[in-house]
């Protein structure tokens, strides 16, 4: 069963606060996901670098300019929303077509929680050496 864009936005953000206690929307208190898309981010981690490993599970996800796909700098609309360069760096962007169903949100969180913790446990053990 196929759900409206946004169920399936709500469904994938209750499930990204339940796998990543670091989630954050990039713009608290929105809650129409009507056109499909979610904004937000997991604190400091490198954004590129999940957007790759995330790629490699078969999970396409964005980070950086929506405007600029080509190129990876600070969003100026998140920018101009008060977030810092790195945040904004770090920030990811997800959108959908309308097909997914709610069970596709829990496996795109549960991907996601699972890439960004084999992650960040990297880099965590980057800084003990």
């Amino acid at each position: 069963m196929h759900f409206d864009k946004g169920i399936w936005c709500s469904s994938a953000i209750m499930y990204l606060k339940q796998y990543c206690p670091e989630f954050e929307l990039n713009v608290p208190g929105m809650g129409d996901f009507r056109a499909g898309i979610i904004n937000f981010n997991v604190g400091s981690i490198d954004g590129a670098g999940l957007v790759s490993l995330l790629d490699s599970e078969g999970v396409t996800i964005s980070n950086g300019s929506a405007c600029d796909t080509k190129t990876i700098h600070p969003s100026h609309v998140l920018k101009a929303i008060g977030l810092t360069d790195e945040k904004a760096m770090n920030s990811f962007r997800v959108s959908i077509s309308g097909n997914e169903t709610v069970k596709d949100a829990k496996h795109f969180a549960e991907k996601f929680a699972e890439c960004f913790c084999l992650l960040y446990t990297s880099d965590a053990a980057d800084d003990l050496i």
